[in-house]
């Protein structure tokens, strides 16, 4: 049984025992973002770059005509985007709203 003298499962600060998590955790958590950071960086880009050969991770020339083709094509359409954008806000936030007070609740009823 390893004995680690001055560490606690919820230390105060910093310890030397806690290197080995963070090089575990870093790069996890970067090969998280990686997606996110991806998808963001294809909104902004432009059809010339969308389908290049090899592709980019990056974008090189940043534009928002994506988004004002978005808004231009969907009002022609007749679908109603903006109406679609606003419920999943709306539904969203109701959701962010009741697990928060939840959790506070039932941590309150669990606080020792």
């Amino acid at each position: 049984m390893a004995s680690f003298q001055g560490t606690r499962i919820n230390p105060t600060s910093f310890h030397r025992s806690q290197i080995g998590f963070y090089l575990i955790l870093i790069p996890m958590a970067i090969m998280m973002l990686l997606p996110i950071l991806f998808i963001i960086n294809h909104a902004f880009k432009p059809i010339s770059e969308l389908f290049a050969y090899p592709p980019r991770f990056f974008v090189r020339n940043a534009t928002l005509n994506n988004f004002t083709e978005l808004a231009r094509i969907s009002s022609a359409s007749g679908v109603p985007f903006s109406r679609y954008l606003i419920n999943s806000l709306l539904i969203t936030g109701v959701g962010v709203f009741f697990a928060i007070t939840i959790t506070a609740l039932s941590a309150y009823g669990l606080k020792a």
